[in-house]
């Protein structure tokens, strides 16, 4: 889980360059909630900062490499808007908001991360 480092330079989030090799693999990135990951100022992360990693990263490599990584068992939920899983909708509604499909929001909360599971862990 991460962001991307042109969008924040945070030394633990991907470059371009990673991000182009994710989308080689036909992987997914799982986009990282944590205020440090997300911007560079000591301001809150909001939904809005997210939906910038994630519009930078859908117009890099396509819809289809990302995927939420919220860390929520991981950092302080302090600096972030998204405080745990039953403010997703604030997320979903900015998504909308920002002209996202259905089938966009779909791909990001769940299908792109099962399709990566369906793909490498078969029985």
């Amino acid at each position: 889980h991460s962001c991307s480092r042109t969008v924040c330079n945070h030394v633990r989030n991907m470059t371009d360059d990673m991000l182009l090799k994710l989308k080689e693999n036909n992987g997914v990135v799982g986009i990282n909630y944590c205020r440090s990951f997300v911007r560079e100022d000591e301001g809150e992360a909001t939904v809005v900062d997210l939906v910038k990693h994630i519009t930078y990263i859908k117009n890099l490599i396509g819809i289809e490499h990302i995927g939420l990584g919220s860390d929520f068992d991981g950092i302080s939920n302090k600096d972030i808007e998204l405080k745990d899983a039953s403010m997703m909708n604030l997320l979903i509604e900015e998504l909308q908001r920002q002209g996202y499909t259905q089938e966009e929001i779909d791909a990001i909360c769940y299908k792109n991360v099962l399709r990566v599971f369906k793909d490498n862990f078969k029985k």
